[in-house]
């Protein structure tokens, strides 16, 4: 028999299967029942390790500050400061304190970005500590009427972060930050279809290697729009919309991830027919120097509202949430698609979704510092937020109890090693098979000892 030790360092990490999500209490917050995809945003904004929330509140006109304790549960709600009626939040670092020795440079600490249902643009310049100076800058040239969303990026890769901000009626607005000053970039923006009036997402990646693009999708018109970069500030003004579907399609969310291996960035849109009754998850993806996308579609269950993509299975591909319709309290249709070799989805599953239903908002973050993503979604109405703590693969069970007995003995870790190496089979003890795939894996043996040591969890 080979030394343990040796074949045990030698045992590939095998990837799990669906995780489990378990919800928290909701926390009372109003965004709105007509918020958009960006009502919150995740980030560490006092820089202490943890990450924080920042929300829009309706009634009063505010963006408000939730700082993380580390365990998937917030603070109370701290003012950031006032906008007319705001519509999408987002956190960057783009300038710096005014009153500072750095200022007018970008210095570190996260800024708070807010745009309106009027047009307007604000930024509260971060402090590091979780308080933020007031907006000193007018962004009232930007001739925009309802803003969408915001996305933050490094468009012409000097360093610093620039902004896209998606106009609901009309296109893409860029600016650019030039030392911590933000104007216009050299394509200040790009107008979409003339007849578009619901552009409702933003997202940034390269999909052909040239420099950043943006994708939007409209509701409307049911089309995604590709913009293309060139890495320093243009982009290709002239715009060929990708049709989702017929005229009972409508594309609600766009995500970027790399989802076949390459070096390039895919897009993941998901829409809704209303003539199936059903979603979809096409997969676009782009090729070295060209524009054209290839194509492809998955089903993702019923009514979609809301889409996350990342890796929350630990098998270093994205997955995809979607969060679905609240069907008369009965938790709609949310679904967890397990992200394939093939670059595309597995069929969607459900995986303790029920809490999220009928969210439009939907962001991912480690909440609690346990290496697995978490959930954070505005629910019912926008009347909620919910977060839902992502227990991993396997997470029903107490991976290594062989016995099922409440606790993992030494001879129950000698027998998962043993199984590993290859002496025993995995129905010596089916517990320590935590995504039940006939193999014992590194990572299943570092679950049974730690629940050895810090009992289970169950």
């Amino acid at each position: 028999m080979v030394a343990p030790l040796t074949l045990f360092l030698a045992v590939p990490v095998a990837a799990g299967t669906v995780p489990e999500f378990t919800p928290l209490a909701p926390i009372s917050h109003l965004v709105g029942e007509e918020a958009g995809v960006q009502a919150i945003a995740l980030g560490d904004v006092d820089l202490d390790g943890i990450v924080d929330m920042v929300a829009i509140d309706e009634p009063s006109d505010q963006v408000v500050l939730f700082i993380g304790k580390g365990d998937g549960t917030f603070a109370d709600a701290l003012p950031i400061g006032s906008a007319d009626l705001p519509t999408a939040v987002a956190i960057g670092d783009l300038t710096s304190p005014f009153d500072s020795d750095t200022a007018g440079d970008i210095d570190g600490n996260p800024d708070v970005v807010v745009v309106d249902d009027f047009g307007a643009l604000q930024i509260f310049i971060g402090l590091g500590d979780g308080t933020f100076d007031p907006p000193d800058q007018s962004f009232d040239d930007l001739d925009t009427v309802e803003i969408a969303a915001v996305a933050i990026a490094d468009f012409n890769e000097d360093g610093r972060d620039d902004l896209a901000i998606l106009e609901s009626f009309d296109g893409v607005y860029f600016l650019c930050n030039s030392l911590g000053t933000l104007e216009s970039c050299p394509t200040p923006v790009v107008f979409l279809d003339q007849f578009s009036f619901e552009l409702v997402d933003i997202a940034v990646g390269d999909f052909n290697g040239g420099g950043l693009d943006v994708a939007a999708v409209d509701v409307d018109t049911g089309e995604l729009y590709p913009i293309f970069g060139n890495g320093d500030g243009t982009f290709d003004e002239e715009v060929v919309p990708i049709a989702i579907g017929g005229l009972a399609v409508e594309p609600r969310a766009v995500r970027v991830g790399r989802l076949n291996g390459d070096d390039l960035d895919d897009l993941t849109v998901l829409s809704f027919d209303f003539d199936s009754a059903g979603s979809t998850l096409s997969v676009f993806n782009g090729s070295d120097g060209s524009t054209t996308l290839t194509r492809a579609d998955y089903p993702a269950g019923g009514e979609g509202n809301a889409l996350v993509l990342a890796d929350f299975d630990g098998d270093h591909r994205p997955d995809a949430v979607v969060v679905g319709q609240e069907d008369l309290g009965t938790g709609g249709d949310s679904v967890f698609l397990k992200g394939n070799a093939e670059a595309g989805f597995d069929a969607p599953l459900s995986s303790g979704l029920e809490a999220l239903a009928g969210g439009r908002v939907l962001q991912g973050a480690d909440l609690n510092d346990s290496g697995m993503l978490d959930l954070v979604g505005a629910v019912s109405g926008g009347s909620q937020i919910q977060v839902m703590l992502n227990r991993g693969p396997g997470a029903a069970s107490c991976v290594g109890d062989c016995n099922d007995d409440g606790a993992v003995a030494i001879n129950e870790l000698v027998t998962g090693v043993n199984i590993a190496l290859g002496n025993l089979d995995a129905a010596a003890c089916t517990a320590i098979d935590a995504d039940g795939d006939g193999v014992v894996a590194i990572n299943e043996l570092v679950r049974a000892v730690n629940n050895a040591l810090d009992g289970c969890l169950v």
